[in-house]
Formats: structure tokens, C-alpha cells, sequence
């Protein structure tokens, strides 16, 4: 079908070519989308989340020497192994104004409206803060379609958005995406039973239809609830980080919060209301 995804220069509202595009494979790559402030705040979060880890391990006598200031793509490499106790998604770890900040970008916001349409636009509780650090296999995704997380009679639509916090390619474990998979429907996945517990598909074989998403921090790829889409290990030196979050235009996508999250449209959900159901405090 195509050899590379269409990507759009801009974060402007999608042309025909690229809702037709979307409508074809399922994904879509937009280049710089997001405000240098939402990449900074993804930044702020990570790096608070990281700092509390490596307290967290020394003080636990779990690693002998706090190591001292290094960048965001190095500074949880010292914990190695060790990052796996804090499992294979920080949500918790990172709920904080950073996170809510960046589902209401207003590139991000702009294109889910035209994706998603109705008058109303819901985020969901379940986006993935994620590290993959060098080698790490519990952070390897194996291909999958996101609706399979979902319970049964969940919307017939919502979009994830997965932002890159730094630059992404084949190395270092960037996504993957199997373009037109979407218009197959919802496929019998099976439970890994490795320590990571993915749900998983057969990898398809090689071909045009599989293409490898190259990002950098500010673009967005979006994709369908039923497109397959992996990610392969990091081999590389330095941490992938990323985040995905899911829109929907339909309150039933919310699995844990009291209420819908209303990010955009009558009645938006405040800072203090989301961080309330998180039990937290700006």
C-alpha cells in the first residue's frame, strides 16, 4: 500500500489528503504539533517522576549510591534492572498540571476534533507515561490493536495520540505501525506471560504495509483504535521516552474516573476536578 506514512508539515487543521490518509491506513504523523511548553512540561514530569525513583532506591538501600545530575535520557539508567519495580507505565508516577496540560495542547486538541468530530472531547484515564531504558524487555510492546484493552461495548471510536519526549527511530525502540490493519476489525489477541503481561498479536511479515515511525519531541502519531501497532527494544544508550494518551467523543472510553473527562467542549473538566480523582493536589 505505501512505503512511508504521510506525515503533514504542520500542526494546521488536517487537509483532505490527510483525512484521507487517515481513513486508508488508520495512522497519521504530524509533524509539530505540540507547544514547546507541553514538551517541556513532559520533560518536567518525567524528570520529577525519575528523581523520586533513584531517592526512592537509595533510601531502600536498593542501589548503594544516589548518582548525581545527569539528563533526562541517562539519569534512570543507573537504576538498570531495578526500574522494572515501578512497572511498565508510570501513569501514577506522573499525574501531575504537566499531564493534564498536554491533553489540552491546542494543535493536539485541533486535529482530534477534526479525527474524532461531535461536539464534545473526551480524554480517558488510561494514557501511558512510558520509559523504555537500554535493554529493557519489560517495556518491549508487542503488536496489538489498543480497543483489546478496552471492555467489551466500549466506544466504536477513539484515537491515541503517542508523543515522543525525545528523538525516536528503529534503534531505540520507536513505534510501528500496520498500515490499513484497521479495517480488518478487533482480532483474538492472546496474554503474554511474561512479566510485562502484554496482550499480543501474530508479528505481521515485512512488507510495505509495516512502516517504522521516526519522530521527534512536538510531533504526534495518531492512530485508530483498531490499527496493529508495536514497539521493538531499545539498543541503544539512552532512554525512549514517551506518551500516549486516548480521545474519544463518547463517555463510555472512561473506565475509572466518576465522570467523563470533558478536555474540550460545555462543561471542560478543571485542573483541580481531574487532580481530585487522582487524589492529588496542584
Amino acid at each position: 500500500m505505501l512505503s512511508q506514512p504521510t506525515r503533514l508539515p504542520t500542526s494546521a487543521p488536517l487537509s483532505h489528503e490527510g483525512q484521507a490518509a487517515w481513513e486508508r491506513d488508520g495512522f497519521l504523523i504530524v509533524r509539530n504539533v505540540l507547544k514547546p511548553e507541553s514538551i517541556a512540561g513532559m520533560h518536567t514530569a518525567f524528570a520529577r517522576a525519575s528523581d523520586r525513583i533513584l531517592d526512592e532506591l537509595h533510601t531502600s538501600g536498593a542501589m548503594p549510591a544516589r548518582p548525581g545530575t545527569a539528563p533526562l535520557e541517562t539519569a534512570l539508567c543507573a537504576a538498570g534492572s531495578l526500574a522494572n519495580r515501578y512497572g511498565r507505565s508510570w501513569r501514577q508516577l506522573v499525574v501531575g498540571p504537566e499531564v493534564f496540560a498536554i491533553h489540552h495542547d491546542p494543535g493536539l486538541v485541533a486535529i482530534l476534533r477534526q479525527l474524532i468530530g461531535g461536539t464534545t472531547l473526551l480524554g480517558s484515564s488510561v494514557f501511558n507515561a512510558r520509559p523504555k531504558l537500554p535493554g529493557q524487555r519489560l517495556t518491549e510492546v508487542p503488536w496489538h490493536q489498543d480497543l483489546a484493552y478496552f471492555p467489551e461495548g466500549s466506544p466504536a471510536t477513539f484515537v491515541t495520540a503517542w508523543m515522543p519526549a525525545v528523538p525516536v527511530d528503529a534503534a531505540n525502540g520507536c513505534m510501528q505501525v500496520l498500515a490499513g490493519s484497521h479495517r480488518a476489525g478487533l482480532a483474538a489477541h492472546r496474554q503474554e506471560t511474561d512479566e510485562a503481561g502484554f496482550l499480543s498479536l501474530p508479528a505481521p511479515p515485512m512488507g510495505p504495509d509495516l512502516v517504522t515511525c521516526a519522530m521527534q519531541p512536538g510531533d504526534v502519531l495518531f492512530m485508530h483504535h483498531l490499527v496493529w501497532h508495536a514497539s521493538g527494544p531499545n539498543t541503544t544508550a539512552g532512554i525512549r521516552w514517551s506518551i500516549d494518551c486516548r480521545f474519544s467523543n463518547q463517555p463510555d472510553l472512561e473506565i475509572q474516573f466518576p465522570e467523563p473527562w470533558v478536555v474540550d467542549g460545555p462543561r471542560a473538566t478543571d485542573l483541580q476536578t481531574w487532580l481530585g480523582w487522582w487524589n492529588r493536589r496542584a
